[in-house]
């Protein structure tokens, strides 16, 4: 499953672009479609999803109801105060998966 999530945040506490969001969901749909077609031309049987809503409760969301055995996700490398405003996805997967998780750490 390759899979990509886009966060909205409430409207009290962020006003949203809506042409800026309109562009990060389509370059994040034709890079799922572009990861997509790779795994297909190499024999990969794969499938994509693409959400809006928590990405760390979506991850765990569509693992639960795929019956997945692994979540493999990168992760950012924020540390310390950083991580904890912005919050951190692989965290919250690595403690609510209903699978094992595999953190590639980011560049």
């Amino acid at each position: 499953m390759i899979g990509h999530s886009i966060e909205l945040a409430a409207s009290s506490q962020l006003t949203v672009n809506l042409v800026d969001l309109e562009i990060e969901t389509r370059q994040a749909q034709s890079l799922l479609q572009l990861y997509y077609q790779k795994a297909k031309i190499l024999g990969i049987m794969a499938e994509s999803s693409y959400q809006t809503g928590d990405p760390g409760t979506n991850i765990c969301d569509l693992a639960r109801s795929w019956g997945a055995d692994l979540i493999v996700l990168g992760r950012r490398g924020l540390n310390g105060f950083a991580e904890l405003l912005a919050g951190s996805v692989s965290n919250h997967v690595v403690h609510h998966a209903p699978c094992s998780v595999l953190v590639v750490q980011g560049q």
